[in-house]
């Protein structure tokens, strides 16, 4: 949307750090966290004979194959396909999720760049219809792209919506009680997982207000100095936009920030029966 005025370009810019800061952050949390768990078997072998005992390298993961990974020469095949098996899913899951969080965070910039737009209609002497006409197929270009983005990922938000409550309670229950060799790798991973879940519901949530706020600028605007299908032609975008924009999870259910507040609720609820049977 050139040229942008200079708090247009603020807007952009700071939304543009928070993403960056959200994706390094993101991106060093799980690519961090596969490698502690790669090196803890070696870590682990270390420390045993440091300590004086006769240990071996253990394994990744806790896996079965048809064969018996513990000969030498299994069992190093073994290890290195876990530790490329771990990297391969996490780079699958950082790129769609960083992919999903970037274009989300584009839209909704556009979504409050439009919204500025439409306040300043009719604050000057001129004819504003093809100015609202421009506003309305941005909009509705805007509408566009995330129904298509709701399309492309509307499947994978919806296994990571049903699998991040239990996904996050089991690795605190982890934390808590169990494997303490494992500590650090596994806080690594429950923060990951919290950002994922929480980015994908900020951007959602961010767009879903953002095109409110576009019915309201609209509304705001000085459209009461303009002409009679100016005026029209507001009102159509007004309606528009009190139609929510959101994501979802397969329909089921809209993403927002609720969603994450919602999620985070039942994890810890999960973990308190877990934790109540462990103990009990």
């Amino acid at each position: 949307m050139p040229p942008l005025e200079e708090e247009a370009l603020v807007i952009k810019n700071k939304s543009l750090a928070a993403l960056r800061m959200t994706h390094r952050w993101y991106f060093f949390m799980n690519v961090s966290g596969v490698w502690f768990y790669n090196l803890t078997p070696i870590v682990v072998y270390l420390f045993g004979l440091i300590q004086g005992k006769d240990d071996k390298i253990g394994y990744v993961w806790s896996s079965w194959y048809p064969f018996d990974k513990h000969q030498t020469l299994a069992h190093v095949a073994v290890y290195l396909f876990e530790i490329f098996a771990g990297q391969t899913c996490v780079w699958i899951m950082v790129s769609t999720d960083l992919l999903f969080s970037a274009m989300a965070s584009h839209i909704s910039i556009l979504l409050r760049l439009l919204k500025r737009r439409l306040e300043s209609v009719g604050s000057a002497d001129n004819e504003h219809y093809q100015e609202i006409l421009g506003n309305i197929k941005l909009h509705q270009r805007l509408i566009t792209y995330c129904n298509d983005l709701e399309n492309a990922f509307s499947l994978s938000n919806f296994v990571n919506i049903m699998l991040s409550s239990v996904n996050i309670c089991c690795v605190v229950f982890v934390i808590v009680l169990l494997e303490p060799l494992m500590a650090i790798s596994n806080k690594l991973f429950l923060g990951s997982a919290l950002i994922q879940i929480g980015m994908l519901c900020w951007y959602a949530d961010d767009i879903f207000h953002a095109n409110a706020d576009v019915s309201a600028a609209a509304y705001n605007s000085c459209w009461y100095r303009t002409d009679t299908r100016s005026r029209r032609a507001l009102l159509f975008l007004i309606q528009r936009a009190q139609k929510p924009i959101a994501f979802t999870a397969m329909g089921f259910t809209n993403i927002t920030l609720v969603t994450y507040s919602a999620i985070l609720t039942r994890s810890y609820s999960y973990f308190a029966l877990l934790y109540t049977m462990y103990t009990a």
